[in-house]
């Protein structure tokens, strides 16, 4: 049996932590007032209120929950919920159809995204009353490229980078407080790793990387490890070194001070599709998941 508009509603408001959106006073005094009169509002921390609010939240009391300021959902969740694209998305919101609460604003260093927060009540009456147009799927074509040094090279170059981001987004997540896309970050990334880690490996047995040095990574939580450096054509990579009598002096390159920036410094004329597929033929590993 399908769910119904508002159990979809209910779930992406909980797996997305949107109800994070709704100040703590707010949400605090809303909760003492309809179902917890003994909540003592000074006390008690934001994530036991969305505890609270987990208990309450229904198909049946979403209409008096709707009724809090910052009560909503982003662009993206409307996407998910009506299963339209993000063109009707955008139409729905400029013809005044779906309202748009407020807007915020999420830095995230010397950057800032701004997100607007959209009317729950008008996303039930859209899905109600307007013929929608069904998200289209596209496929995409991947091409089956040829397993050279430099071609491996350029994809394993493009995964390194897109785990580090996903590293990146990992730790800011734990730093906000969204543990859900922290833990979906974490496992995108360590499964990421986990393919770049099996192709080098099996290039090394191939001869076909060499051995540069070790690198001795001072980590931003105070730890150290040390990292093999190995390099095919123009590129060079890091493994977890595991080899003890390597950290010796003779084999120390360099130390690095903080994480390895994310930021992509070459062109590479290849597609994330196109780099996973050769990867993943190549060494016989699979990503456990991906979005991209």
């Amino acid at each position: 049996m399908s769910k119904s508009i508002e159990e979809k509603i209910i779930d992406v408001l909980f797996e997305k932590n949107r109800i994070n959106f709704v100040m703590k006073d707010n949400l605090a005094k809303f909760l003492k007032e309809k179902y917890e009169p003994e909540i003592k509002k000074s006390k008690i921390r934001k994530s036991e209120l969305i505890e609270v609010t987990h208990k309450y939240l229904t198909p049946a009391t979403l209409s008096d929950f709707v009724t809090l300021d910052r009560f909503g959902l982003l662009q993206c969740d409307i996407e998910e919920i009506l299963d339209v694209g993000k063109v009707t998305v955008k139409q729905l919101i400029n013809t005044g159809k779906i309202r748009v609460l407020t807007t915020i604003t999420d830095s995230r260093g010397s950057f800032s995204i701004k997100y607007h927060v959209c009317s729950i009540p008008d996303i039930i009456k859209v899905s109600e009353c307007e013929n929608l147009e069904p998200k289209r799927i596209v496929h995409r074509e991947v091409h089956n490229l040829p397993q050279t040094d430099e071609n491996i090279a350029w994809a394993l170059y493009i995964i390194n980078k897109s785990a580090k981001v996903s590293r990146d987004t990992k730790n800011r997540s734990y730093r906000s407080g969204d543990y859900r896309i922290c833990n979906a970050a974490k496992t995108r990334m360590l499964s990421h790793y986990c393919l770049k880690d099996a192709v080098i490996k099996k290039l090394i047995a191939e001869n076909r990387m060499e051995f540069v040095g070790i690198n001795k990574q001072e980590l931003p939580d105070g730890n150290v490890q040390y990292l093999e450096l190995y390099k095919i054509g123009r590129f060079s990579f890091h493994l977890l070194c595991e080899d003890t009598s390597r950290y010796k002096a003779d084999f120390i390159l360099g130390d690095i001070h903080d994480l390895i920036s994310a930021d992509k410094s070459r062109d590479i004329k290849m597609t994330y599709r196109d780099a996973v597929h050769l990867l993943e033929t190549y060494s016989g590993v699979h990503l456990t998941s991906d979005k991209d």
